[in-house]
């Protein structure tokens, strides 16, 4: 009779029993706590050992299971990277705009007085659509790939793309696009102007330098 009820004692303490694995089962890196990763079903810590697959580039996509829409953008695109910013909004866009680190960020600027002070110098490339009068005023583009169209009145004043590896700045208006830097080329500042001051071309030799 004791091993009878020695026997239940075990079995009913082993099934009350949370084991740690049941609680670091996981389906993503999202449901992990913040210094663990989901590998192979679990959360995990530390390195993991090497695999016999070619090691992710650190510049391309960021894998689905880890991707997190920055709060900056409007939507997103986890297969492109890419950041929306619609500024069509009322609300939207009334300050400071900031590319997330490592987007491709698309910039859209139809509301009139909107997209004040632009930066794209963490971005991975930044395309603007700036089409409200009085938008995307003191742009700052980063190393990356930098296109601009300025069709609102008043639009593109103070455009710096200077350092980027092609910067295209077209204006369909010609009271916009005033104090624009495009790239320079073995010293030369104006290798990469387009057709009139204030506009940047990457199709002349040596303005196009993106991998």
């Amino acid at each position: 009779m004791k091993l009878v009820c020695l026997f239940m004692f075990m079995f009913l303490t082993a099934c009350s029993i949370n084991h740690a694995s049941d609680q670091l089962a996981c389906e993503n890196t999202q449901q992990c706590e913040a210094n663990r990763t989901c590998q192979g079903g679990f959360c995990v810590t530390g390195e993991q050992p090497p695999t016999d697959g070619p090691n992710p580039d650190p510049d391309g996509p960021i894998p689905p299971d880890s991707f997190v829409c920055p709060p900056q953008c409007t939507s997103c695109n986890a297969q492109t990277n890419t950041c929306t910013i619609d500024c069509n909004n009322a609300t939207a866009c009334t300050g400071a705009i900031n590319c997330p680190t490592g987007f491709n960020c698309n910039i859209l600027c139809t509301r009139n007085d909107l997209c004040q002070n632009i930066n794209c110098s963490q971005g991975q490339s930044c395309t603007l659509e700036c089409k409200g009068s009085n938008t995307c005023r003191n742009v700052t583009c980063g190393p990356g790939k930098c296109d601009i169209n300025c069709v609102g009145q008043g639009s593109c004043r103070g455009v710096d793309c200077d350092a980027s590896c092609a910067c295209d700045v077209t204006c369909s208006n010609s009271a916009s696009c005033l104090t624009v830097a495009c790239p320079e080329v073995d010293g030369d500042p104006f290798q990469c102007d387009g057709l009139r001051p204030n506009v940047c071309s990457s199709e002349p030799d040596g303005c196009h330098t993106c991998p």
